[in-house]
């Protein structure tokens, strides 16, 4: 894929007849192979960043307005892909969905992330139910709730790690659904609707340094 920022440069760069070392050197970059390394992951990802981005520009002679343009059209690029990722995993959960217990937790954001990244989520803070138990009578619901809740406290020993300590349990029963039902660590219900909490998602990425 062509993205705008990098094909405004690479064209105005071939105009000039500019190599890549050159424009290194004319923007100022003290290191010239680091330089030359990181410029050419720039162009690629069309993420212009330091002296590759504004002074860029002025050293290609190239419009300001322009360029502003093409960094924003490049940024709506991957804003659409973005969100084109999200909804698809939420059509995947959505398909797979199970009703199951959701940990309340002490943390917001989890230490270290990269244990949440690595393991998932779901890891610490699902508490899985009997995939049929919607079909079942409240009060029956109501006791295996608190069975599983009771065991699920008791074999983590309160712990949400690394998402700090167990608060209480959510109630989910539908994918779509606005409210869940809340319950204590001792498996009784404090509250029969509740706002849905908010589930994010860890992630771990390799990033490629210039030499």
């Amino acid at each position: 894929m062509s993205l705008p920022i990098t094909k405004l440069v690479q064209e105005r760069m071939d105009e000039l007849g500019v190599k890549r070392k050159a424009v290194v050197i004319g923007v100022g970059y003290k290191n010239i192979p680091r330089g030359v390394n990181k410029f050419a992951n720039d162009l690629r990802t069309g993420k212009l960043e330091g002296l590759f981005r504004y002074p860029l520009a002025k050293f290609l002679g190239i419009d300001q307005e322009v360029f502003e343009q093409a960094l924003n059209d490049t940024a709506v690029i991957y804003k659409q892909e973005k969100m084109a990722r999200i909804s698809k995993q939420q059509e995947l959960e959505r398909a797979n969905f199970k009703p199951h217990l959701w940990v309340k937790k002490s943390c917001s954001t989890p230490s270290p992330i990269f244990v949440a990244a690595l393991c998932g989520q779901d890891a610490f803070l699902r508490c899985v139910l009997p995939e049929n138990i919607i079909t079942l009578e409240f009060p029956e619901q109501l006791r295996i709730i608190k069975a599983a809740i009771l065991e699920h406290y008791a074999r983590k020993r309160g712990s949400a790690f690394p998402f700090g300590n167990i608060l209480g349990y959510y109630y989910r029963t539908a994918y779509d659904a606005k409210t869940v039902m809340e319950f204590s660590i001792e498996g009784d219900l404090i509250n029969n609707e509740t706002g849905m909490p908010h589930i994010g998602q860890a992630t771990i990425s390799l990033k490629k340094h210039p030499i």
